[in-house]
């Protein structure tokens, strides 16, 4: 018989689920940011949102987050997001402390095996370029604010070490700006990632009602009462004096001002907006609140916020976490109040002097403007909540610096 001739047999694809996939890489990148101090602050904020942030995969690549910084009331946060952290006396501005910082980082980059050192205030980025620069990896920074250069060649050396990176991050188009004329930074060497707002924390649904009726109760405010909230630190620059004087001009007193900010260390400036508000015959009208953290709180029981300062923010968190309550926000007109803010439709830009400051009328004006149409006011807050929800999120911010880091090193590492 002749010999049986051999079928030929095709391959059989195994089944989905078998076939071959590339690996991920199994060695994550090692990041430090360096910060002062976890305090409460827009830098720490910053900082745990992108530890949040990278927690998770991104661009094809694990990290892993280093924080090195002075232990404070946000360390709770951080721990939240897995990050390793590193307690150094960052926030001193003590040279011989920046010698040990130095040494003690360069301890922690080979040990962890950083990969890239990010920076975001000048006390610690001083240490932080040094060691970064004697182990031979990239260094960035971020600018949070716009540092004074008035104090002549040492303050603006001191301040130079924010443009040494091999890319700056700017948080706001302003700051960017200010980067190009004050310090000569290429365009091409700065990245802009406009802070984002936790909306997570800056949730009008997560209120109660029971909650803002204690808030109520203990502002001594009824239900229909206008309450207008200014959020920050008491120091002169804030320009909580302006609002003051402003709000001496209305015609009727049937409101409450809250200023919601601690006092600074130093000087009367917060003893002295007391006897200016007793002067002016406010007493019944204003409630000092001091260092709060349930601003979202006290977002959700407010008519209008306001942000008066006499130099422009670099950003103006203040503003975007007030519209992300569905709070509208009167603000001076220059700074980053000028990108967040869409005036007469999520607030109001009043317009300043060559000072910086707004004229007192002007501001009344605004705010009387405002409060004649509460239903109008009301609606501007639903804008104010969209505008936020679409534009400055923590992911989009998150999402432009992890951009700078692919591109200091180079890809997806």
């Amino acid at each position: 018989m002749p010999a049986s001739t051999p079928s030929l047999t095709l391959p059989v694809p195994p089944p989905q689920s078998l076939q071959y996939r590339p690996l991920p890489n199994l060695r994550p990148v090692a990041v430090l940011q360096v910060i002062p101090k976890l305090k409460e602050g827009g830098v720490e904020e910053s900082t745990i949102a992108l530890a949040a942030y990278l927690k998770t995969p991104r661009q094809g690549q694990n990290y892993a987050m280093h924080v090195a910084a002075e232990a404070g009331p946000r360390l709770p946060d951080l721990m939240k997001t897995g990050a390793k952290f590193h307690p150094l006396p960052l926030a001193s501005k003590n040279p011989l402390v920046w010698v040990w910082n130095t040494y003690a980082l360069i301890q922690l980059i080979e040990a962890e095996q950083i990969a890239l050192v990010h920076a975001r205030s000048r006390a610690c980025a001083w240490p932080a370029r040094a060691a970064a620069w004697w182990c031979g990896i990239p260094f960035i920074t971020t600018f949070h604010g716009i540092y004074g250069t008035g104090g002549g060649f040492m303050k603006r050396f001191y301040n130079s070490v924010m443009v040494a990176g091999r890319v700056v991050i700017a948080n706001s188009q302003f700051t960017a700006a200010h980067l190009q004329k004050t310090y000569g930074v290429a365009s091409a060497r700065i990245v802009i990632a406009p802070r984002g707002v936790n909306l997570h924390q800056f949730n009008p649904a997560r209120i109660t009602r029971q909650a803002q009726e204690r808030l109520r109760a203990e502002l001594q405010i009824g239900k229909q009462t206008p309450l207008l909230l200014m959020v920050g630190r008491l120091t002169s620059w804030k320009g909580q004096h302006l609002l003051l004087e402003a709000l001496s001009l209305l015609p009727t007193r049937n409101w409450v001002v809250a200023f919601a900010g601690g006092a600074e260390k130093r000087g009367t400036y917060a003893a002295d907006l007391r006897g200016f508000a007793k002067r002016l015959g406010l007493e019944a009208n204003v409630r000092w609140l001091g260092s709060r953290r349930d601003i979202p709180s006290l977002l959700s029981v407010s008519t209008l916020a306001l942000s008066c300062s006499t130099r422009p923010e670099a950003f103006g968190r203040v503003a975007t976490e007030a519209m992300a309550m569905g709070v509208p926000v009167i603000a001076s007109g220059h700074g980053g109040s000028v990108e967040t803010i869409q005036d007469g439709v999520t607030g109001f830009l009043v317009p300043v002097q060559p000072s910086g400051a707004v004229v007192p009328q002007a501001l009344a004006d605004s705010i009387a403007k405002a409060l004649r149409n509460r239903a109008k006011l009301a609606s501007m807050g639903q804008d104010a909540k969209a505008h936020v929800r679409a534009t400055y999120t923590e992911a989009k911010m998150c999402a432009q610096e992890l951009a700078a880091y692919v591109r200091v090193l180079g890809r997806p590492a």
